[in-house]
This record gives structure tokens, sequence and C-alpha cells, in this order.
């Protein structure tokens, strides 16, 4: 009796811990629309539009806040630099460089590919 008790407890201790979920693998196109969306917001920031970015930002409120922000900005004299996206899991992320005079901000950028395409799902400063 005692060694069915712990046979049942270590099944559900190893069922309960393992990495049950598959995790998605992103197919080249997806990937390279991803490649594709982060070079057209850029273009997009430098002529000093934010309809795209406005697009692909998932609501929420820090998103809101961040939108709001973006659209205070001038890029016209800012240079945009993006790292190339990493996938992990069911997410990708890349960083941001955003160039004005002297000064560098670096930004982490979450992206989650949903049923209409690739959203930004989080944008975090990065201290560097």
């Amino acid at each position: 009796m005692r060694r069915i008790f712990i046979f049942i407890i270590s099944v559900v201790f190893f069922t309960g811990c393992s990495n049950i979920v598959s995790k998605k693998e992103f197919t080249m196109e997806e990937k390279r629309e991803l490649v594709v969306l982060v070079e057209q917001i850029r273009d997009e920031l430098k002529m000093g539009e934010t309809k795209l970015l406005e697009e692909t930002l998932v609501p929420s409120i820090r998103n809101n806040f961040v939108k709001d922000e973006i659209e205070s900005i001038d890029f016209s004299k800012i240079n945009i630099l993006s790292s190339k996206p990493v996938f992990l899991g069911d997410k990708a992320q890349n960083i941001i460089g955003i160039i004005f005079q002297n000064n560098t901000l670096y930004y982490s950028v979450d992206y989650s590919l949903k049923s209409d395409g690739w959203k930004i799902s989080k944008i975090k400063e990065r201290r560097e």
C-alpha cells in the first residue's frame, strides 16, 4: 500500500513539473513578417506617423501611456536602431535604440503573434 501511494505521488509530481506544453515554432514567413513590421514602424516614425504603431500595440494601460508619449516626440531628428528579433517560445523580443544628440535610450520590445498578425505586447525601458 505504501509503495502504491509513493508511486502515485511521484507520478503526479513528475507530471506537474514536466514541460508538457509543446512550444510553437515560427515559420520563416512569420519571422520575416515581424522583421518587415519593425522596419515599417521605424520608417513611419521617422516620417512622423504613428498609425501602424497604434494598430500593433495590444490595448493596455501601459501601452496607452507609451503611445501617448511617442505621439508627442518628433522623430525626424532622432536615429532609431533595432536588433533582429529573438524568438522565444510563443513570443518574440528585440531591442530598440533611440539616439538623439549625445544620448541613447534602449527599449526592450515584446511581440506576440495573434490571429491578425504580430502585436506589440510590452515596451520596457532598459537600463544599460
